[in-house]
């Protein structure tokens, strides 16, 4: 870190001092930490930025400090400087006893940046974030590049921990990474998980040139993933029973006792919906869940209540169906995604709704007869449908304030 207290309790920084300046502060040492108030040293050399270091690992802020972190506090401090703002680095909050790497003032908002660069555990970050909400700040938290990892292109690794950062900032949900040594900024937005660690994403590139307003602004949905999108669902559906572990899979098991099997669903099990990346269980399993026990072979008249999907999803599915961990969420409903799913058969004519009641005015989607162009006929559902679909990319949520 580049800020401590000094032996009278006065606040120091050698934040771009001369090395004459530091050399002369050494000596007037010892130094404590603003948060956990535990000795820290002063360190100077050739090879690394000088700071002060903790002899054991801060319990405020939780993790040692890396060269990478250091470089990139500064990148991102000229960054914002470049834009206009006053940023301040290691700012301390004495009101609640925490340093942000970097704070500033943006439109009246009082914005802490967070530079992530080591895997933390969620209510770590859950812990921060409702500190510096509670007390009127802003948290910004950017994650470094290299902890995103890329399988293919417009695919990453989603893992808990990448979901974890998933934030909500101008209207817009968005997971912001940084590569010091490539001076770049990494934004994804739009986030369509396709298995459990695996989800398409919309990715844009800026450089430490750009302005901040530039990193922010709303993205518009390119949607280049509905066109791979059927042949993804297709070829999850085809292996999921050829697994090594297939015998005491959960999902098959399920649908095996109801004398069902996975390449026997219709191509309604497996529909691209806003907000699918907050359940952590594979969308292709969730819907066909629901699928079965609210469309499956129902009858013209039949009907269902929000309770019972309710009773469903969260008591007889419990455990089943899982939810990402989102610290950085706020009044966000669950349940969102499954209501997205039934609101996709009510634009189509299938379900009406009056009240809280669901009535089928069509039979629901029945086992699918594949024959020899099950995949052609899944490709040709998604076509219909297609602006249906899409559609509801386009749409803010006005409770949430934030397109998917």
């Amino acid at each position: 870190m580049f800020v401590a207290i000094n032996r009278s309790g006065a606040l120091c920084s050698i934040f771009q001092r001369s090395k004459t300046y530091i050399e002369r502060l050494k000596k007037e040492g010892p130094f404590y930490c603003p948060s956990c108030k535990q000795e820290v040293i002063l360190k100077v050399g050739t090879r690394k930025l000088p700071h002060f270091a903790h002899k054991k690992i801060c319990p405020v802020k939780g993790e040692g400090e890396s060269q990478e972190h250091m470089t990139g506090k500064i990148v991102i401090f000229q960054w914002l400087k470049k834009s206009g703002f006053t940023p301040e680095i290691e700012k301390y909050l004495p009101e609640m006893n925490q340093r942000p790497d970097l704070y500033f003032q943006w439109n009246g908002k009082k914005i802490a940046v967070e530079f992530q660069c080591s895997v933390i555990p969620f209510a770590l970050v859950k812990k921060r974030t409702d500190q510096y909400e509670k007390y009127g700040f802003t948290p910004i938290w950017i994650v470094h590049e290299k902890l995103i990892r890329k399988t293919y292109q417009d695919l990453i690794h989603f893992t808990d921990f990448s979901a974890l950062f998933i934030q909500n900032f101008r209207y817009q949900s968005f997971l912001l990474s940084f590569d010091p040594k490539l001076r770049m900024f990494f934004r994804y937005t739009h986030f369509l998980p396709i298995s459990k660690q695996r989800a398409w994403v919309d990715e844009k590139v800026f450089s430490s040139q750009d302005h901040w307003l530039q990193v922010f602004e709303k993205q518009i949905p390119s949607f280049a993933f509905y066109d791979f999108w059927p042949d993804k669902m297709e070829r999850w559906m085809m292996t999921r029973s050829l697994q090594p572990r297939a015998r005491g899979d959960q999902f098959l098991l399920y649908f095996y006792r109801h004398h069902l099997h996975p390449t026997r669903f219709p191509p309604e099990v497996g529909l691209p919906l806003p907000h699918m990346y907050t359940i952590a269980t594979p969308p292709f399993e969730w819907q066909a869940y629901l699928w079965h026990r609210f469309l499956f072979e129902k009858k013209i008249g039949d009907s269902f209540t929000v309770r019972d999907v309710y009773a469903f999803v969260l008591k007889e599915m419990k455990g089943v169906i899982q939810w990402r961990n989102l610290a950085l969420f706020k009044e966000f409903d669950p349940m969102t995604p499954i209501w997205n799913y039934f609101r996709f058969f009510m634009e189509i004519g299938l379900l009406t709704k009056e009240g809280d009641t669901f009535m089928l005015e069509k039979p629901g989607p029945s086992i699918f007869n594949r024959g020899a162009d099950g995949s052609a006929a899944r490709k040709d559902f998604f076509r219909r449908y297609k602006g249906i679909i899409l559609k509801k990319f386009w749409l803010t949520d006005s409770k949430n304030k934030y397109i998917l």
